[in-house]
């Protein structure tokens, strides 16, 4: 990348050179004075005199750097000392000189020495595809019949350009066996060549501290929580945080906006190929276990050895596989006891049992005992005693765990099928306890004294019926009981957790009171009680906990006032079950929100307007408020004193109107709010970023955004300045009306289709900031417009020279319906991740087909066509300008449609000034022609045209729209309106499919 820059732009400059490879070639004898030698003999272009030393070195190049612009690029910068040796003279550089640095170790650039820092981001999967097809096919796709494989390469490579370039070069001329067992190869044996360039940057590492920090988290660590990840390796005597930091700034490892830790699949594989070397034939005997294959093998033979320090053991995954049948023999089953030895009284059990592993008949045909299950016996972890990490899932032991490693940290036991942790099983030095998805009645008998247990995760282990004793739990900070359906009771000891952070009780649906000890919690920030439907009661207390930042009680019908810590009025909370039709629980509390929320979420509450339950005028901190699926048709004035709230979720309120006198927030989701009119603002200067919305059939107008009305009610000036200066011929005209608020999604079994419905209206103007526009039908630009285009897309002209303002431009757009369409079901969401594992990938081709469009009637209509855009380039003044109307006319059958615009531009445009404008086609349609008129703002009167004063029936009204100017299109300080994250715009998330599908339909017609 840095050579293609610098190739692209030396000529530009005075002087230039580039210093390649630069971590390399400073490790020689005077690396770094050879260096300082090229750069003079690339700028100066003349014999210098012989230098001996760096200081020697620094000294010429600053004279030599101060007297020319120059481009200077340090390609693989590794340490300070470079940097020093070769930048020393950047503060005299000329002016205009530019200096280009790569790096793997972010932190080596100071934000001093930075002008701007860029990271060169990984591939898309087309561009992967690609790259990888010229160096295995020598051409720009696949040939036919490697489609699947090269997708398959293509996202193990994960848009490394290394990675694809060396894999295609190796599966070049190879026939499909080749690539296949390639492909399964790479599963489990990274390529070579591959490893073997990556593994110069693990070197790099300082010290042993961060490479076996790497090494834990490339095997055991990949997408987990950061703080999980930190609270567990921190009592493996690592110095996470700043090692983490360390990874971070040298591109190991990345921390995403949900603090999950994400590491490229080649990085990982680097990693993990270390741990690999380690013992090649003997899994036993390296310090890592993370394939199931290998910790299978290791447990059934018995070789684990004392220098394994974590393991994962996914027998469900090796069933799927088919690895446990093909690797268990009956002689080695004749070592282990076969016995079920879990029974369920409870009948519901049976829905939530996940199926058990085992083996059939015909695979122990000497066996004296067959059973279906595997047990494996505790005693083959005995010498395991460095074991820290222990992942498993769908796995039984038996035996006693006396001689079960004594120095756990993290333990992760997915469906456990035990109703009791065994008394003698070592729980004193674990750190993360997660037991998700199992079988326990009760979790222990007893107190257990477990002073470092930090984390605790009982999610999904629906026959849990109580909690422990917490009161030996003295520095637990997040217990995690989602999903805990037939959870009666939380143990009043909870309230001696003097350091929990996080109480997550989601859906324990069977849990009717919180005890009174809970607000005993001086630091809980986060309680989570959502879809807790048969709490009947709440401590009165809950506003003495100042601690308390996030609040989520969704699905939890409230009848009456919650009331707030300042309120004087006694109002009371009457929590009922969700499911109960209108039986209201006999219990009472007075419940109190404490004035620190930050968050607060009652989505699902039976809110309405007679009744609604929050007084929001002391939550004065409070930022996100998600009120979704609830029932009133307009918020309480209260909403008015959240002056900090930020984000405002009203998703599905199927009865909302208005949304009116917000206060200056952020986000905003309206999702499939259908009678919702009008968004306003308490300030004009809103704060809106991001518009989630979709489904909103009524929306006529946002504050500060767009407004729709019909056109006979426009002001008589606009409706000139498109040449409509007589609408009462137009009286009884309708259109279809369409826009991306009206979208909505159907879901089936091959995917998603986006569609969006359509209304009949009268003819409507539509207000955006600097823009309004109309839609009429007709196929043919209007005499009125002075340039008209009938085939070209794009144009270019220059202002005539003109005495009077100009005000802006109007243009003209006709467009009908494709004649050939694509069938949007066909089109299928991007790939934004690589999947984990390699998996034989079906090609999922697309097979475009004509579309017979059928005529539009009175009722709604889906449509998959999106209107056209107008791009227009000022080029003498570097400014540009894009418009796609939010609203759009939909023609009807093969009739067509025209687009009336005017944009208002005043003094960003002027005379001479060069234009250049471009029509582009939206999916599913055909522009027919387009037309443009500049505006001045004394515009000369049409012989025949009536003036704007004289327009029958015309009232001049104000619109606010107007006062703005059509802002730059590189400008922030704009509002994105949106559909939710998967309701993708067609054109953005499946062009590159269109066009594949066009093309064989257009071959398929020949």
């Amino acid at each position: 990348m840095a050579k293609y820059v610098y190739n692209l732009n030396f000529s530009k400059f005075d002087g230039s050179s580039f210093l390649s490879k630069i971590r390399e070639n400073s490790t020689h004898r005077k690396g770094l004075v050879t260096l300082q030698r090229q750069f003079l003999s690339d700028i100066c272009k003349r014999k210098q005199k012989p230098i001996f030393s760096v200081d020697e070195g620094m000294a010429e190049m600053r004279d030599a750097a101060s007297c020319k612009r120059i481009l200077l690029v340090l390609d693989d910068v590794d340490n300070r000392d470079q940097l020093d040796a070769l930048l020393e003279m950047k503060d005299l550089l000329y002016p205009g000189s530019k200096v280009i640095v790569t790096t793997r170790n972010k932190r080596l650039l100071r934000p001093v020495d930075v002008h701007k820092l860029y990271e060169i981001e990984a591939l898309n999967r087309d561009e992967s595809v690609e790259l990888l097809s010229w160096h295995a096919f020598g051409q720009h796709c696949p040939i036919k019949g490697f489609e699947v494989f090269s997708e398959q390469v293509a996202i193990h490579c994960g848009g490394l350009p290394l990675a694809l370039e060396v894999l295609g070069a190796t599966l070049a001329g190879r026939n499909m066996d080749i690539w296949r067992s390639t492909i399964q190869k790479l599963e489990t044996i990274p390529n070579h060549q591959i490893i073997r360039k990556l593994t110069i940057s693990y070197e790099s590492l300082e010290d042993d501290h961060d490479k076996n920090l790497f090494l834990h988290l490339a095997c055991f660590f990949v997408g987990e929580d950061r703080d999980l990840a930190i609270a567990i390796l921190n009592r493996c005597n690592f110095y996470t945080v700043i090692g983490i930091e360390n990874l971070i700034d040298r591109n190991f490892i990345k921390v995403s906006t949900s603090n999950r830790l994400i590491m490229h699949q080649m990085i990982r594989d680097m990693g993990r190929n270390i741990v690999r070397q380690e013992s090649p034939a003997e899994p036993g005997k390296r310090s890592r276990l993370w394939r199931s294959k290998d910790s299978f093998n290791v447990l059934i033979q018995n070789r684990a050895t004392q220098t394994i320090q974590g393991i994962i053991l996914d027998m469900d995954m090796l069933m799927e596989n088919d690895i446990v049948n093909s690797s268990f023999s009956a002689i080695d089953f004749k070592k282990h006891k076969a016995k079920n030895f879990l029974k369920y009284s409870n009948p519901e059990r049976g829905q939530f049992k996940q199926k058990r592993f085992g083996f059939s008949p015909r695979h122990l045909a000497d066996a004296k005992e067959v059973t279906n299950e595997l047990i494996l016996e505790t005693d083959v972890f005995a010498n395991m005693q460095k074991l820290r990490l222990l992942q498993f899932d769908h796995v039984e032991l038996q035996g006693s765990f006396d001689v079960f490693p004594k120095r756990l940290r993290w333990l992760r036991w997915s469906e456990l099928q035990l109703e009791c942790v065994p008394i003698d099983f070592p729980l004193e030095s674990l750190v993360v306890i997660e037991l998700q998805r199992s079988s326990l009645r009760k979790i222990w008998h007893g107190v257990k004294f477990l002073k470092y247990l930090k984390i605790f995760d009982l999610s999904h282990s629906y026959e849990l019926l109580r909690t422990p004793d917490f009161s030996g739990l003295p520095n637990l900070e997040k217990l995690i009981l989602r999903y805990c359906t037939s959870l009666i009771e939380l143990h009043e000891t909870i309230g001696c957790l003097e350091s929990l952070t996080l109480l997550n009780l989601k859906n324990c649906k069977n849990l009717q009171r919180l005890p009174d000890s809970i607000c005993m919690l001086k630091c809980l920030e986060t309680l989570n009680i959502s879809g807790c439907s048969n709490l009947e009661y709440v401590p009165m207390d809950l506003d003495k906990m100042d601690s308390l930042r996030e609040l989520n009680a969704d699905e939890i019908a409230v009848h009456e006032m919650i009331s707030t810590a300042e309120e004087v009025q006694p109002w009371y909370g009457f929590l009922r079950s969700w499911m109960w039709k209108g039986t209201i629980c006999p219990k009472v509390s007075h419940i109190s929100l404490p004035n620190s929320l930050v968050t607060l979420s009652l989505a699902k509450c039976n809110l309405s307007d007679d009744a609604f339950p929050v007084a929001f005028s002391s939550l004065s901190l409070l930022q996100n408020l998600d009120l979704s699926q609830n029932k009133f048709c307009s918020l309480p004035k209260g909403i008015t004193y959240l002056t900090r709230l930020q984000k405002l979720e009203v998703e599905s309120c199927g009865k909302l109107k208005s949304l009116l006198g917000l206060p200056s927030i952020e986000h905003l989701n309206v999702t499939n709010c259908r009678l919702l009119e009008k968004i306003s603002y308490q300030s004009k200067s809103s704060r809106l970023k991001d518009l989630l919305v979709s489904n909103c059939v009524e929306l006529v107008e946002i504050d500060g955004n767009f407004k729709l009305e019909p056109l006979r009610n426009t002001e008589a000036e606009m409706l000139c300045k498109l040449g409509l200066w007589n609408l009462a011929p137009m009286d009884n005209v309708m259109i279809n009306l369409t826009s991306n608020i009206l979208s909505y999604y159907r879901i089936h079994g091959k995917g998603w289709t986006p569609s969006r419905k359509t209304k009949k209206v009268v003819l409507q103007g539509l207000y955006q900031p600097g823009v309004f526009s109309t839609f009429l039908p007709g196929e043919h630009v209007p005499s009125w417009f002075s340039s008209k285009f009938t085939k070209e897309s794009r144009t270019s002209f220059k202002v005539p020279t003109c005495n009077s303002r100009i005000e802006g431009l109007s243009f003209c757009i006709a467009y009908k319906r494709s004649t050939i369409g694509l069938s949007p079901s066909i089109l299928r969401p991007p790939r934004l991740t690589p999947s984990p594992r390699i998996a034989q990938l079906p090609m999922r081709k697309a097979q475009g087909r004509p579309l017979r469009y059928r005529p539009v009637q009175n009722k709604p209509y889906e449509s998959t066509f999106d209107c056209p855009c107008i791009t227009v380039n000022n080029l003498t003044r570097s400014l540009k300008w894009s418009y796609q109307p939010l609203f759009y006319g939909v023609p009807e059958g093969k009739k067509g449609m025209t687009w009336l615009s005017h944009w208002k531009l005043e003094n960003q445009l002027s005379s001479d000034d060069g234009i250049e404008v471009t029509v582009t086609s939206g999916d599913g349609i055909t522009v027919m022609e387009f037309g443009i008129k500049i505006l001045h703002g004394e515009e000369p009167k049409v012989l025949g045209e009536p003036s704007c004063e004289d327009a029958s029936g015309e009232r001049d009204i104000v619109n606010p729209f107007w006062d703005d100017v059509l802002g730059d299109t590189s400008s922030k300080n704009t509002c994105s309106v949106r559909l939710p994250p998967t309701y993708r715009s067609i054109r953005a998330a499946h062009e590159p499919f269109m066009e594949m599908a066009l093309k064989r339909n257009m071959s398929d017609c020949n």
